[in-house]
């Protein structure tokens, strides 16, 4: 089926100052998705004259025979709750897809992102305009360019350009952006986003704009010549992580990982789900086993990695190239909530996505100051394995605070991640 014959529903439900009203069903054609709602929100106010900011998505499914997507979004009126507080009847885990809403006194429910809260939006306006260096000032509302559980950017205008405004969910994985990005910038300055202010309590980073993603489509040479570029950013960050340890970066050193091992990998066992993870999909009896057997020769890989002599570094975390732009003859690196210090192979994800022999020669060529080719290409073939259990602990981490209805796509990726690295090992 091709796109075009593709039709989305979209069904809002509105938190109002006196309860909820649910509005009639909006048709637009195409594969629409929540987390980019412009054209949502738009469709919305052409058809009910309704400008409505979204909360959140609490249904998205999809028949891929008939070409028919159905949203259920929960969201507000634009100028309501311009104080910045909910209604005193409003909880975010009271409404459903159907439509209901048996709301009670009180807050949200734990996982609740905070822009899942009328009048979060009109708070971050009012702080990013205090915020903003002197002679500056908002000049329009804030458009929600991305919102998920994880994270919320907000375009806002100003008389000095547009400003992009992000926040991230609480996650034990996520690190202070704003704080991580700062350091970064000062020592790296056009090869991260140039941050303007942020806040480490409300978790918000405010920061000029960057040009477009590069994305997971990209030709195979740009693939290679964004892993070069970027293995030889993450080796002179190799002497900036006292900093970035300061600024709150994790930890994912390879002594950290070997006692990861040890502790997490060593006790999963198929009849207990982690925290957040999707049941349906957790490892059966012989996975579990299988990966608990492992466990030495991981523990054997870890130790003859560290013999190569690699320098711990900035790791992204999540690094693909639906994270990095092009710039000024070089790429900025944005998204770094997942960052750590340690080990750089641990952040080839890429080359799991889209295998790329001449990327992954491009990424190894950046470290040859410290071993000849021949060795760097035995440390990756160690640290392989190694990436996918590193990715397996990150959403442990992730999903363990997700709401009960979160995203659906994250729940299945902790076994997803283990059977990659069996599938290593076979």
């Amino acid at each position: 089926m091709t796109e075009p014959e593709w039709r989305t529903i979209v069904e809002w439900q509105l938190v109002r100052p006196g309860g909820p009203q649910v509005l009639p069903a909006v048709e637009l054609p195409g594969r629409l998705w929540a987390d980019e709602p412009r054209p949502l929100q738009e469709a919305l106010l052409r058809a009910c004259q309704v400008d409505a900011v979204l909360l959140k998505a609490l249904s998205e499914k999809e028949d891929s025979e008939t070409g028919v997507r159905h949203l259920t979004l929960l969201g507000a009126h634009r100028d309501d709750f311009a104080d910045g507080h909910a209604p005193e009847w409003y909880t975010p885990g009271s409404f459903d897809a159907s439509g209901t809403s048996g709301a009670t006194p009180g807050g949200g429910r734990s996982g609740e992102a905070p822009w899942a809260r009328p009048g979060w939006i009109h708070r971050v306006t009012r702080w990013l305009a205090g915020a903003l260096p002197p002679g500056v000032t908002v000049t329009g509302p804030a458009e929600q360019v991305r919102i998920w559980d994880l994270s919320c950017v907000l375009r806002v205008p100003t008389s000095d350009g547009d400003v992009f405004v992000k926040s991230a969910a609480d996650s034990p994985l996520f690190v202070d952006e704003g704080a991580v990005v700062t350091v970064l910038h000062r020592h790296f300055p056009g090869q991260v986003p140039a941050p303007l202010a942020h806040d480490p309590g409300a978790r918000l980073l405010a920061m000029r704009p960057f040009p477009p993603e590069i994305g997971h489509q990209a030709p195979l040479d740009v693939h290679a010549e964004v892993l070069g570029a970027y293995g030889r950013f993450q080796a002179a960050t190799s002497g900036v992580t006292a900093e970035l340890i300061a600024a709150g970066c994790g930890e994912r050193t390879l002594p950290w990982l070997a006692d990861q091992l040890s502790t997490w990998a060593a006790a999963l066992d198929h009849t207990v789900v982690p925290p957040g993870a999707d049941p349906a999909s957790w490892l059966d009896e012989e996975e579990a086993r299988a990966i608990r057997s492992a466990v030495p020769g991981l523990l054997s890989a870890v130790e003859r990695l560290s013999a190569y002599g690699l320098p711990d570094c900035a790791v992204h975390g999540d690094f693909h190239l639906a994270n990095v732009a092009r710039a000024d003859g070089g790429f900025v690196y944005f998204d770094w909530t997942d960052a750590g210090v340690g080990h750089p192979f641990l952040d080839l994800v890429t080359l799991y996505w889209q295998p790329n022999p001449a990327a992954l020669d491009a990424y190894l060529a950046a470290w040859t100051a410290h071993a000849p080719p021949d060795r760097l290409r035995e440390a990756w073939e160690l640290a392989e394995p190694l990436v996918a259990v590193n990715q397996a602990i990150s959403y442990a981490a992730i999903v363990s605070v997700l709401p009960p209805d979160g995203d659906a796509t994250l729940k299945p990726m902790i076994a997803r991640w283990l059977r990659r690295l069996l599938t290593l090992r076979s």
